[in-house]
């Protein structure tokens, strides 16, 4: 069963260990538009949440802006954006006690991405077990900051300098940050994997990453509301 909800855009379905395939599929999608230099890849992720273990559940998302730049020690900077969106909240819908969930407030999602190195086919042996990135990802809600973190392994070919990079995410383990609440973890331990396509910007790139700096800084921490907020409408069997 799919919901598309309001709050951020998710898109979640029941994710039976049959239906793995998915992620395959869209791994197979972006290598083969890596080939074929295509530039019209869109940038999406997919999220396999084991917050409940014995039925995992999978989400998707699709970002509607993606930028890179190399910093000063030459490692890859890759951002990918959902803008703020007003959303009103109503409070009609809040459970007993959270009088502050489904809130009235700013949303939005940020996926960044370091590559510390790229393999080069041919001189570079890599297999997507290995990591060559450290990846977080933000969520913002009207009630806080959901934020995760972890390492992953990233593959796109390096291209020629004002052209876009267009790549893949071939898999990522994330995590809870420490200043996430235990009951404001909406995936529990996850995995991540996606394509993008992303044009080189550095002003944006650093603009997004210093802005979600500045907003998990004054945003209040991430609680009940947040988690409640988001997956208010969860898919149910």
């Amino acid at each position: 069963m799919t919901f598309n909800h309001s709050h951020t855009g998710w898109t979640s379905r029941r994710a039976a260990v049959r239906n793995r395939s998915m992620g395959l599929s869209a791994s197979a999608a972006a290598a083969c538009c890596i080939a074929c230099a295509c530039t019209a890849t869109p940038s999406q992720i997919e999220i396999l949440s084991f917050k409940q273990i014995e039925e995992p559940v999978r989400y998707a998302e699709t970002f509607e802006r993606s930028h890179y730049c190399r910093d000063a020690h030459g490692n890859w900077l890759i951002v990918m954006e959902i803008p703020p969106v007003w959303v009103e909240g109503d409070a009609s819908k809040a459970p007993s006690g959270l009088s502050s969930a489904n809130q009235s407030g700013w949303t939005s999602q940020l996926v960044h991405v370091e590559v510390f190195w790229v393999p080069y086919p041919g001189r570079t042996h890599a297999e997507s077990t290995q990591t060559n990135a450290a990846i977080t990802y933000h969520l913002v809600t009207p009630g806080g900051v959901v934020t995760y973190e972890g390492a992953g392994f990233v593959y796109f070919r390096p291209p020629k300098p004002g052209k876009p990079i267009v790549g893949r995410i071939e898999s990522g383990s994330l995590l809870r940050a420490a200043d996430v609440s235990e009951s404001a973890d909406l995936f529990g331990p996850c995995r991540l994997r996606g394509m993008f396509t992303a044009i080189e910007d550095r002003r944006a790139v650093f603009g997004a990453i210093n802005e979600i700096k500045r907003t998990r800084a004054r945003a209040p921490v991430s609680g009940p509301a947040a988690a409640d907020t988001t997956l208010a409408s969860g898919a149910k069997d």
